[in-house]
């Protein structure tokens, strides 16, 4: 049996990140570690918990999803997480700077949960793969 994905929520928006909390559970395969309401405690409890794929909104208070990318970008965690950026924020300025600074895909609000649980899915497998790869070389 495969272990469950290990995944941190970073959205202000309590109601919707409750939601893709219980989602997930429901979907089975993934386990919620936590989620973090604003960009300084993304950033301790990415640190202290280290998912593997973190949901990441861009607007959010303390620090936003931009920062949070900036901070984990410069730490250069030895297992940088997945980084799913959601955000009802669509302008080409914000995509384009978070995927420079690592983001591995974006998703805009409102979006369809089974969507994103596919495509969170899609890039483990494919992390885990290439992961595979370079220790087979």
């Amino acid at each position: 049996m495969k272990k469950p994905i290990s995944v941190l929520i970073a959205d202000d928006n309590i109601e919707l990140a409750g939601i893709i909390r219980t989602k997930f559970e429901l979907e089975g395969g993934m386990i919620v570690k936590g989620i973090a309401r604003d960009g300084l405690t993304a950033i301790q409890m990415i640190n202290d918990l280290e998912p593997e794929i973190v949901i990441l909104d861009i607007v959010m208070p303390n620090l936003d999803g931009i920062g949070v990318l900036e901070r984990i970008r410069e730490a250069r965690p030895a297992q940088r997480p997945i980084i799913i950026v959601i955000t009802a924020v669509g302008q080409d300025t914000f995509v384009r700077k978070a995927m420079e600074l690592g983001a591995d895909y974006f998703i805009m609000k409102p979006f369809d949960i089974n969507i994103l649980i596919s495509r969170m899915k899609q890039l483990y497998d494919e992390k885990s793969n290439n992961m595979n790869a370079l220790l087979d070389e």
